[in-house]
């Protein structure tokens, strides 16, 4: 019988103080047929994910037809975008068939509907309530440039059922109104319908990484292909120490760490994404679409019994499938009961998310209102409760704190406040708040009722922005300044709006392709507000991002009028030091030349080496140089992170050299690994370094090996700890063999049925080691 064999990751163990990592190799901990079975049940786990939104006791409908305004034919193969109005809730679409019918599945609430096809306009329709018996007439009026294109995989093979959905370039950032979507076909292709003016496109499909391609229209055109980079896989399936309630639905939660420059040029591993899945009834769950090159922890729960110790797993780019098994067991819970504070009456599908470090956990209250929240560790941990119509609660649950006794959550009633557009025209209205983590809980509310009013929640927004877009191109824009209930005006103005353009250069006067470009009303220090008819609004309004297409030009299509200034990122994220020169934007100029920024942008060569502990050269190694960011708290101007760029990546040679291109003066971190080796980093700031070099130690090679003097199988573990964590690994058949074991000092702990043994050991780098169970008293 082959030993099990385990790799303990690199970056993970203790390298960063974020606890250990483990990276399994294929069918690590599966038999045979246990491995068949996981992978057939995850493929099953595929569609159910798919089908969640599929009809069911709750679901309603809305249909209608699309056809041409100019002759009433039907329009097949156009995209029906379904919103919800009345809560925050994602996209959906659907398709109309030959004779321009659809029909969208959804829960009961207010939506509004838009339409797209190829050679039409898009059509908006007032807010509708499902369910509705009636059905929607969605007449097009043919127009706009058409354009078309295609998606295909790393290999130039098409991609099908990609969504394609254009912007505005400029408010991708801020407020991200849909002006074409369509979807690809067998071959790979697509087409839409816009205006001439900067686009923006978001190409997505489920297995791949999105991406994000800025384009100016200006006439019907072919664009280039899209390549996308298939996403990482897991796939896997959770067993139970005991027989498990298989009515209790298993969730499966994951949370993405990615590297992160700091504003003193330091790197960190930060929280990037996550979500959950449904598992199948005997455990088995697919993730398909995860960011390549981060690590990703699993969690997973069901009443309360849960995963004991979250697994951390480090996933590549474009792999196809990473095999784990995580075991549930018993588990401390936190229960509790979600009321409204003014009745006592129960708030049914309230989400309540438990937040412990790195990871959190989220379920939906039931009809009574009553949850149940496996713990995940023994730290303190946020627990928020969110639901629509009230403020969130957020409280502290201190460690050990599992609550026996339900927890009694009052929730009260949201601040709300009621305002309309003084154009009276339907719009979209975003809500910041002016701390990080409101912008990062931004609201949106799409069109208004029947009189054009917005009801806003303002809850927990103390001081902020709302940003407003009407379905005529005019803008809106007030501050949000203390509690007070008389803070909001009962109409926001809205003012005309005018293209801006500009071409940014660098410091010979040659244009700078796929910058990310920042641009804020300029505001004089020296006065309370910007001069000009449309003050007030040039004051309230947040920068916006749009992007430089090949020839260096960068256009918003709807600006206030007014003094503007900007900030710029290169297409890896690197500062693009500018000029003091403003752009100006004047009422009435719909067709203004491109006004030149010059930079001081330069690039510069970089090389360097990379070593292990014995001077040897880490061939092949992979390098990236991350860039530092600047402090939003110290920017005031410009809050707003990069859109693009992740910084530079290079692969050193044979002999362990790298050279990279980096702009003049810019300030770096750089990580390097490889498969031998542990993760190393140079933490800058490296401003003027030539030729850095990074040293990686060798991982270790350790064999554990039960005593001799007990049955094969009766020592089912061995946990090996260190000062920042603790990880439990099984031995099969008496040994177990780890390939890659971060050096340093280790207390391993053995368990053998009813004994427990612990020994002291030190992993030197590049050496193996192999350990031995010391046998008990008596054997």
């Amino acid at each position: 019988m082959l030993p099990n064999r385990l790799l303990l990751s690199a970056t993970a163990l203790f390298a960063f103080g974020l606890g250990g990592f483990i990276w399994t190799r294929s069918g690590m901990n599966l038999g045979g047929e246990e491995l068949r079975r996981s992978t057939a049940n995850s493929r099953a786990t595929a569609n159910i994910i798919r089908d969640r939104n599929s009809p069911g006791a709750t679901s309603v409908y809305v249909r209608g037809q699309a056809t041409s305004q100019e002759n009433n034919r039907p329009i097949d193969d156009a995209v029906i975008s379904v919103t919800r109005l009345d809560r925050v809730a994602p996209w959906a679409g659907v398709r109309s068939q030959r004779d321009g019918g659809f029909r969208a599945f959804t829960a009961p609430g207010r939506y509004a509907i838009t339409a797209f096809a190829p050679g039409y306009l898009p059509r908006v329709t007032a807010s509708i309530t499902a369910p509705t018996s009636d059905d929607l007439s969605l007449p097009l009026s043919a127009g706009g440039v058409p354009i078309s294109g295609s998606v295909v995989d790393e290999a130039g093979r098409p991609i099908a059922g990609a969504w394609v959905h254009a912007f505005d370039s400029a408010e991708i950032k801020s407020i991200p109104m849909r002006l074409a979507v369509s979807k690809t076909d067998a071959r790979g292709r697509y087409r839409i319908a816009l205006s001439p003016g900067p686009i923006t496109l978001r190409i997505d499909r489920d297995g791949f990484e999105p991406q994000l391609h800025t384009y100016t229209v200006t006439a019907a055109d072919a664009l280039p292909a899209v390549a996308l980079e298939r996403s990482a896989v897991i796939e896997g399936v959770v067993s139970d120490d005991e027989a498990r309630d298989t009515s209790e639905a298993l969730t499966v939660h994951w949370s993405a760490l990615s590297w992160s420059g700091t504003p003193d040029g330091g790197l960190v591993l930060a929280p990037s994404s996550s979500g959950e899945v449904a598992a199948t009834p005997d455990g088995a769950f697919v993730l398909p679409s995860l960011p390549g090159g981060s690590r990703v922890g699993l969690d997973a729960y069901a009443g309360d019994r849960a995963v004991a110790d979250t697994r951390w797993l480090r996933v590549g780019h474009g792999e196809n499938r990473t095999e784990v098994s995580l075991t549930a067991s018993a588990h401390p819970t936190l229960r509790g009961a979600v009321v409204d504070a003014a009745t006592d009456a129960a708030i049914p599908r309230a989400k309540v998310i438990l937040i412990e470090g790195l990871t959190s956990r989220r379920v939906a209250t039931l009809s009574d209102g009553s949850f149940v929240l496996p713990r995940v560790g023994h730290a303190v941990a946020e627990l928020r409760v969110e639901a629509h119509g009230y403020a969130t609660h957020v409280a502290s649950v201190p460690p050990g704190a599992t609550s026996p006794d339900p927890r009694l959550i009052q929730l009260k009633p949201a601040e709300v406040l009621r305002t309309r557009l003084g154009s009276q025209l339907g719009g979209v209205l975003s809500i910041y708040g002016d701390s990080t983590e409101r912008q990062a809980q931004r609201r949106r509310l799409y069109f208004g009722d029947d009189e054009g009013f917005f009801d806003l929640d303002l809850s927990g927004v103390e001081r902020g922005t709302i940003d407003a877009v009407d379905d005529q191109g005019r803008r809106g824009s007030v501050r949000l300044e203390g509690v007070a209930d008389d803070r909001l005006p009962p109409t926001i103005e809205m003012v005309p709006t005018v293209p801006l353009a500009g071409v940014i250069l660098d410091d010979a006067g040659r244009p700078i392709a796929d910058a990310t470009v920042f641009i804020a009303p300029s505001i004089d220090e020296t006065a309370d507000a910007p001069a000009g008819p449309y003050a007030d609004t040039l004051a309230a309004l947040r920068p916006r991002a749009t992007y430089s297409d090949a020839t260096g030009v960068f256009r918003v299509a709807r600006t206030v009028p007014g003094t503007y200034v900007i900030d710029a990122r290169d297409a890896q994220g690197f500062p693009i030091p500018t000029s003091s020169q403003a752009l100006q934007v004047r009422e009435g100029e719909l067709a203004a030349p491109p006004q030149q920024i010059m930079t001081s942008y330069r690039l510069r060569g970089l090389t360097g080496a990379i070593t292990d502990e014995r001077d040897l050269p880490a061939a092949h190694a992979s390098i990236t140089l991350i860039p530092a960011r600047a402090n939003p708290s110290t920017d005031h101007a410009f809050p707003v992170e990069p859109a693009r760029g992740s910084g530079v990546r290079v692969r050193a040679d044979e002999n362990g050299r790298f050279s990279a291109r980096v702009p003049q003066g810019a300030i770096f971190s750089i990580i390097a690994e490889s498969q031998d080796h542990l993760q190393g980093a140079l933490l800058g700031p490296l401003a003027d370094e030539v030729s850095p070099e990074i040293r990686l130690q060798t991982y270790g090679h350790l064999t554990v090996e039960a005593s001799p003097t007990r049955p094969a199988g009766s020592c089912t573990s061995v946990e090996l700890k260190t000062p920042r964590a603790t990880v439990a690994l099984p031995i099969g058949e008496g040994l177990l063999e780890i390939d890659r074991v971060v050096p340093g000092e280790y207390v391993a702990t053995f368990t053998c049925e009813d004994v427990t043994t612990s020994q002291t050991l030190t992993v030197a780098p590049g050496q193996g080691l192999r350990l031995r169970q010391a046998a008990t008293r008596g054997e």
